[in-house]
């Protein structure tokens, strides 16, 4: 939730242009700190999976207590502050009772806020298409990452276990080093990549076939391994796709953002960064636990998902790709209600009742 919540406020704070410069190297940076774990996670023959353990959950606090400096260094965002007035009712320079200047922006704001509820976000999903489009480039690729991921953990589990037939404890921790070293490679990919060619990628070849690129690779990906099964191919192939990922696919997906109103930015974006993603791995658990008892079957039926998805996803980036250049020259937003003349009356105080009492008054005036 806390990634979900930055990467919310960067992308309220920037346009498209430093997007498509900055957020590669935003994603390398982040690149480091993965890179970090794995590398302390390749010593578990020599620390131990319970010091492992007690490292990661220490993170997380340091984690939370980065985002509180940064809040306090950078302020709080906009829709938070108006939040906070309107419920002390200091709006401006208006009071509670709607006085002053700010009064009738106060009990607009408030009347925007009707309605909305811990739902906003999926309501906002089946409203926009675009919100749709957003919701598959980040998740469904999820499916075909989970099965491959399935898949290279069975066979590395069952080389580890071959390898240390008589040592079930030694098997274990060779399994953690194996995924450490696993860790270390993807990220010093992704690491690389973003500090060096997201950027140049993006003005390349552009948004659009940047966006298609992805899907493209997972297609490729997808008949490797269906042609060689193997733990040593599975594990490149999933070097590759988590590596670009991270460095390929997360950044123009956040830059798809830029386009959308507040409320997508910070109420539909983690309703599909949680239910979405996660929707998709247990999809994807849902194909390996079908054909569980088979890595032949698994390989066979989890390639054919991952080509159906593939094709669609490239279909689906390409759209939207092409809305959003549609909407930068247009300069719309989606989700960014128009306001009626109703609305722009209430927030300069003339209302229509104010302007039924003025034209009564001017009648009066004119009898006089």
């Amino acid at each position: 939730m806390v990634i979900q919540c930055y990467w919310a406020l960067v992308n309220h704070s920037v346009d498209v242009t430093f997007a498509k410069k900055n957020f590669g190297y935003i994603v390398a940076g982040a690149q480091i700190g993965s890179i970090l774990g794995p590398t302390i996670a390749t010593q578990a023959e020599y620390t131990g999976l319970p010091a492992l353990y007690m490292g990661a959950s220490g993170s997380m606090f340091l984690m939370v207590l980065a985002m509180y400096l940064y809040i306090r260094r950078f302020g709080a965002p906009v829709e938070e502050r108006e939040e906070r007035e309107i419920t002390t009712g200091r709006t401006g320079t208006g009071t509670a009772g709607g006085e002053g200047e700010g009064g009738g922006v106060s009990k607009s704001k408030e009347r925007e806020r009707e309605g909305e509820g811990v739902m906003e976000g999926f309501n906002l999903f089946l409203e926009h298409d675009y919100v749709k489009g957003l919701f598959a480039v980040s998740a469904l690729f999820n499916v075909q990452v989970t099965v491959f991921d399935y898949m290279m953990k069975v066979l590395a589990k069952a080389a580890f276990e071959q390898q240390y037939p008589e040592d079930p404890q030694t098997a274990l921790r060779a399994f953690a080093s194996f995924m450490g070293h696993f860790g270390q490679v993807t990220n010093s990919i992704s690491f690389l990549f973003s500090l060096f060619g997201t950027g140049l990628v993006i003005r390349t070849l552009g948004l659009t076939r940047t966006l298609i690129s992805f899907p493209l690779l997972l297609l490729l990906c997808t008949l490797v391994v269906w042609m060689s099964p193997t733990l040593w191919v599975v594990f490149g192939v999933m070097m590759t796709i988590k590596g670009m990922s991270y460095a390929l696919n997360n950044p123009t997906k956040e830059i798809l953002y830029q386009v959308t109103s507040s409320s997508i930015k910070f109420k539909c974006k983690s309703w599909i960064e949680t239910f979405g993603q996660r929707g998709s791995k247990a999809a994807g658990s849902v194909i390996t636990n079908a054909f569980a008892n088979s890595l032949i079957d698994l390989a066979n039926y989890g390639s054919f998902a991952g080509v159906c998805i593939s094709i669609s996803l490239i279909a689906i980036s390409k759209y939207m790709g092409r809305k959003f250049e549609e909407l930068i020259d247009s300069g719309e937003k989606i989700g960014e209600a128009v306001k009626s003349d109703y609305s722009k009356c209430e927030e300069t105080e003339t209302g229509p009742d104010t302007i039924a009492e003025n034209i009564e008054s001017s009648e009066k005036e004119e009898k006089l």
